[in-house]
């Protein structure tokens, strides 16, 4: 017997009963449809299969993807925090955002704060970005340390829809010129430091002053070597520019740095005997830099020791414990930065060096009373009523009353109420320098910073 259509039994031919085992009616079906569509069913378990090679395999892809589903998924608005990853420089940073050892934080004014890494490439940093911002539920950007990435980063992403050009929040880039003219008449970035203009002016100042000290004591002129770290184009191009411009008599050789350059090689400089060295450039290669030189025979046995200058580009956890150690064989050590001083000259600044921490906290701050003024000003946080409130927040002065960092915008979104400081690291711990000659300085104690001897060394270490 066999099967018919309807599941009965039937004789089959020559009388003789069929020995197949009986199937039921869902298993017959599902059979016969799987060889009716075969074709169907290896294109579906192909996309099946390629689906979990993809999100399982494919880190970035599956970030994008995972990212997607979450748009579905909530309607939680998102403040992207963009720095490096596993850096000592921007660490200070992320702590300042409370993003320390996680990736992410609740916001007082509501929704969330996200850190995202930098990826190794400037393209491959600016795609995942594009594809976090497809979701329009991120509603302000905080980043970048690299002021060539986040030139990069303005032209190539947050500029794109000139229309809606995506708010932007600079915590530590100082380069002027980042800020473009806003994209029709649109502003939508606030920067929080002082721009290298400042800085360059405070390095001018500490040249003269140097230059002064030497002729007094050599009867000559001072002797300025210049290193230029090359890993940050955009922001050591400028200050190197505009220092050699404003003193080209002082410097008797410049020399570029990188990892793979010989730049490195103390005996360079020696020919030159420099009085001072002045720095431009990025944590890593300042600390080798720093580790170097104070290694070399040449520096150990000069008199006295070349003074030591660095711009803030270095200023992170790990070149101020190195600096601490440094100065322990003699070396003067100064860096310069747009960090606001909270103490006189002369005094210790608590123990570690007042990084971009500051900065960090600032800009958290910053962001929840952007998140707030679009919300009491424009009825809901969105994307553009989060850039119409940074529009508003120079002429809302109280609103910023509160922030560790003072602040005041212009209409380019400088600040202008941004300072640069001198900061010199003694065995002990970092001080607020008595080199430091910012027109903003709380007055320093005349026991520890003499009047009119402003490179003096301080008395108490």
């Amino acid at each position: 017997m066999t099967d018919d259509q309807n599941g009965q039994e039937t004789d089959a031919p020559g009388g003789q009963q069929s020995e197949r085992p009986r199937r039921s009616y869902l298993s017959w079906l599902n059979w016969t449809w799987f060889k009716e569509n075969a074709r169907f069913a290896l294109i579906l378990a192909g996309a099946v299969l390629l689906l979990l090679v993809i999100v399982f395999l494919h880190d970035q892809a599956a970030e994008s993807l995972r990212t997607i589903f979450s748009w579905f998924r909530s309607d939680e608005k998102v403040v992207l925090a963009v720095f490096p990853a596993d850096d000592t420089t921007t660490d200070p940073i992320k702590e300042g955002l409370g993003l320390k050892g996680i990736d992410q934080r609740k916001l007082e004014a509501g929704g969330v704060l996200k850190f995202v890494a930098e990826k190794p490439t400037l393209r491959a940093t600016a795609n995942d970005l594009k594809d976090q911002l497809k979701n329009q539920n991120v509603v302000l950007v905080i980043g970048h340390y690299s002021s060539t990435t986040a030139e990069y980063m303005l032209a190539n992403v947050y500029e794109q829809d000139e229309s809606h050009p995506i708010p932007v929040i600079l915590p530590a880039v100082t380069s002027p010129g980042i800020i473009p003219d806003p994209p029709n008449n649109i502003r939508h970035v606030l920067r929080l430091p002082a721009s290298d203009k400042v800085q360059v002016k405070e390095l001018r100042r500490l040249l003269d002053e140097l230059d002064t000290k030497v002729e007094v004591r050599s009867k000559r002129r001072a002797k300025v070597l210049l290193a230029v770290d090359t890993t940050n184009p955009r922001y050591s191009d400028y200050l190197s520019r505009e220092i050699l411009k404003a003193r080209p008599y002082l410097f008797v050789d410049s020399i570029g740095v990188s990892l793979t350059s010989d730049g490195f090689r103390p005996e360079r400089y020696k020919t030159s005997d420099p009085d001072v060295v002045v720095f431009i450039g990025m944590e890593d290669q300042g600390s080798l830099f720093l580790r170097l030189l104070s290694e070399s025979e040449w520096a150990l046995k000069r008199a006295p020791k070349p003074v030591l200058i660095f711009t803030d580009g270095v200023a992170g956890n790990s070149f101020d414990a190195l600096a601490q150690r440094v100065a322990e064989k003699g070396f003067r050590i100064l860096l310069t930065a747009p960090i606001p001083a909270e103490v006189p000259r002369g005094d210790k600044t608590g123990g570690a060096f007042p990084n971009y921490n500051m900065m960090g906290q600032s800009a958290a701050q910053l962001a929840d009373v952007l998140l707030r003024r679009a919300q009491q000003d424009y009825g809901r946080i969105s994307r553009e009523n989060v850039r119409k409130a940074l529009e508003k927040i120079g002429s809302s002065p109280q609103d910023l009353a509160e922030n560790r960092v003072k602040l005041k915008f212009d209409s380019d979104g400088e600040n202008l109420l941004g300072t640069v400081h001198t900061y010199e690291f003694l065995s002990s711990g970092p001080i607020h320098s008595c080199a430091c000659l910012s027109e903003s300085d709380i007055p320093a104690d005349s026991e520890v910073c003499p009047t009119g001897k402003i490179l003096a060394e301080v008395k108490t270490h």
